[in-house]
Order: C-alpha cells, then structure tokens, then sequence
C-alpha cells in the first residue's frame, strides 16, 4: 500500500473542506468586526471604520485577482506539475500585499494600522484565506 498516494488523496479529498471552513471564516472575521464596531458610540467613528474594513475587504479581492492573473497563472501554465515553488508562492504573497497597499486609500490604510498591531501580518492572513477561497471558487 502507497502511503504517500493515500495521504495525497486523502488531503485532497478534504481540500474543499477546508475552503469552505476558511470562506466562512473570512465571513466571520468581518462580521465579528463589524459587530464589534457597533460598540462603538461615536456613529462617525463607527462608519468610518466599517468603510475601512469593506474596502479591504473589496481591495483584498483585487489584489487576489491581479496576483493571480498576471503571475501565478503564468508560472503554473510553464510547468508540468502546475506548481509553485516555495519562494514563487513568496513573492505571489509580497505582490499581492503590494497590490493591496497601493490600491487601499491611504486614509483607509492608516486606519486598519490603528486597528491592528502588526498590519502587515494580519493583510497576509487575510490575502491567504481570501487565496484560499479564490481557489475553492475555481
């Protein structure tokens, strides 16, 4: 018995699992902030904030897209087994993040560093799990 070939069916099997578990929580992440922005009392404020986060949400979308379309696509089409290689899947990560930052106001952008610590970190997160739902859609 192929061990490697049962564990390769196997992750494969729960792939769209695991995308429809990452879809919902992407949804889930931006409804819960949005809920928590309702505790906010000052109504401008409040909005300001949840524009913020539905343009990332939108420019996340985009540099998705864009990444793939006019890099990733390319690369898969060249090899054989229509993968990317460890540092390939690297730089697809820095230009979509590149993408989002100079496609975000910078109004918008300044915000979500106040939200967020590590901006740079949760804007990865954010671009794998939307990469992750992009793939489940395709």
């Amino acid at each position: 018995m192929n061990w490697n070939k049962l564990f390769e069916d196997l992750v494969e099997a729960l792939i769209p699992i695991l995308v429809a578990f990452l879809t919902a929580l992407i949804g889930y992440a931006i409804a819960f902030l949005k809920k928590k922005t309702e505790l906010i009392k000052d109504e401008q404020l409040r909005n300001i904030i949840q524009r913020a986060l539905d343009e990332a949400n939108e420019v996340a979308d985009q540099a998705i897209l864009a990444t793939q379309q006019k890099f990733v696509d390319n690369i898969k089409k060249a090899r054989e087994d229509g993968k990317l290689t460890k540092e390939e899947a690297k730089e697809a990560m820095d230009m979509a993040i590149s993408y989002f930052k100079t496609h975000i106001t910078d109004e918008n952008l300044k915000i979500l560093e106040k939200l967020y610590i590590d901006v740079d970190k949760w804007l990865e997160d954010f671009l794998e799990a939307k990469l992750g739902q992009l793939k489940y859609v395709l």
